[in-house]
């Protein structure tokens, strides 16, 4: 089974716009897609203790994708909008993933 960020609807919910954030910041490294994300929905970068819990779990979301590469074409399916099909999907599906994360902080939540 696919993972699933803590507040991500099992309708897929909430896919879509997490997955808004990396679409826009993934012509960067990484990194930097990580910084834009949080830069945008936080208003802030993450300090090193979140930086590093962010690229734990994108770690480990692009380690089941690379293994699952059809879960991360059904992940990048959901929604209204249609994603990007230029960007790398194993990569997208990880950020989108990391994306979700970020906003279900209640420091984004109550924003």
């Amino acid at each position: 089974m696919a993972p699933r960020s803590a507040g991500q609807a099992r309708d897929g919910r909430g896919v879509a716009p997490a997955r808004s954030e990396p679409e826009r910041a993934c012509g960067f490294q990484r990194l930097a897609c990580v910084h834009f994300i949080t830069r945008h929905l936080l208003s802030r970068r993450f300090d090193e203790d979140e930086r590093s819990s962010a690229n734990r779990a994108y770690q480990k979301y692009f380690t089941y994708y690379a293994a699952h590469p059809e879960d991360a074409k059904k992940l990048l399916a959901t929604g209204e909008s249609k994603a990007d099909e230029t960007l790398p999907v194993v990569e997208f599906a990880a950020l989108s993933m990391v994306a979700s994360l970020v906003m279900n902080l209640d420091e984004v939540l109550n924003k």
